[in-house]
């Protein structure tokens, strides 16, 4: 199943309505589940029966799937591993070809349906050591591009992207 087919599904569709997937991560009714060629499903039990899908989302390896979407919040090593997964092209689903950190925020604060959010970057924190797991940039229509560097520099790549699901 294309990402394209993914992202156009209602929040809270049972998994099984999406491709394929094994469980990554589970804690307290949040699951990460991969589909393979680094496609991922964010499930929360507590919204219906048979994993309901809030988002889906792409990453360059599980490392940074379990990094950017686990709960409680990453805990592991932060010394990232080779990439697994190639980046997509998202110009299908109306989005920059070019996933570059200056290519994403000129496209996301420069669209009409932006909402004051867009383009605003920010950082996960580990509560525990102070270390920043990823920072993010919001885009429209809850989309979410995640870069490894706290302060990522314009030629940057994203190494997760996450998609809410409409509804």
């Amino acid at each position: 199943m294309s990402l394209a087919n993914l992202i156009t599904k209602p929040c809270w569709t049972p998994r099984a309505q999406f491709a394929p997937s094994q469980v990554l991560h589970e804690h307290m009714g949040l699951a990460v589940f991969t589909c393979g060629n680094g496609l991922y499903l964010m499930t929360n039990s507590d919204f219906g029966d048979d994993d309901p899908v809030w988002g889906v989302g792409w990453a360059e390896s599980d490392h940074w799937a379990l990094r950017v979407w686990s709960s409680p919040p990453f805990a592991d090593d932060l010394i990232a591993p080779a990439a697994t997964w190639p980046r997509p092209s998202l110009s299908e689903v109306g989005r920059p070809a070019d996933l570059s950190f200056a290519s994403v925020v000129a496209f996301e604060t420069a669209h009409p349906q932006r909402t004051s959010r867009v383009g605003l970057v920010s950082a996960r924190v580990r509560i525990t050591d102070g270390a920043i797991t990823h920072s993010k940039v919001n885009g429209y229509g809850k989309v979410t591009y995640c870069y490894e560097a706290p302060n990522p520099k314009p030629a940057d790549l994203p190494v997760a992207i996450e998609f809410r699901l409409p509804g």
